[in-house]
């Protein structure tokens, strides 16, 4: 739709949000599939995230990263996230996904206009070579966004450990 557009997906098949496992009080809910002993990956094993009911939680770590990343890479700091359920919600892949859709200053405002927000008029057209450079962007910034998070985590951790153990470490 835009230079920049990301989609972010589960890698089992989810047709709705509802559907995701983890999604539920608790977690570690099944989806459908599940339940009913079908959709299983190519090779027969359960995903290892959705066997352990992370599916929900893992969308939520990724979004805002990747919505950093897209941002950083195109200089475009406004956005949407959409995410459709169903087919008279806009829904046309019948598979959970979520769009990360830069709205560059070059494009008209959408306020009030929801309906154009998908808009064939809205579409701008990548070549591959621009493609692969905007794609080999983002795994670099994604690179340093998560190394950086672990690094702030690792500090985090560090720190509650000495104060458990009363300064001592």
């Amino acid at each position: 739709m835009t230079r920049g557009h990301l989609l972010v997906t589960t890698r089992r098949h989810r047709r709705k949000v509802e559907e995701l496992v983890g999604g539920g009080v608790g977690g570690g809910e099944k989806g459908e599939e599940e339940e009913e002993g079908g959709d299983e990956d190519d090779d027969g094993d359960d995903d290892a995230a959705a066997a352990a009911g992370e599916e929900g939680r893992d969308l939520g770590f990724w979004l805002p990263l990747l919505a950093k990343t897209v941002a950083a890479v195109t200089g475009v700091s406004d956005y949407n996230i959409v995410q459709n359920n169903g087919a008279r919600a806009a829904q046309v892949v019948p598979h959970v996904h979520f769009h990360i859709i830069p709205r560059p200053a070059s494009l008209p405002a959408l306020q009030n206009k929801s309906w154009t927000m998908f808009g064939r008029g809205q579409r701008e057209e990548l070549d591959d070579a621009e493609a692969a450079a905007l794609a080999a962007g983002m795994r670099d910034v994604l690179r340093v966004e998560v190394l950086s998070m672990l690094e702030r985590r690792g500090r985090r951790e560090r720190r509650e450990k000495r104060k458990k153990m009363g300064g001592k470490l």
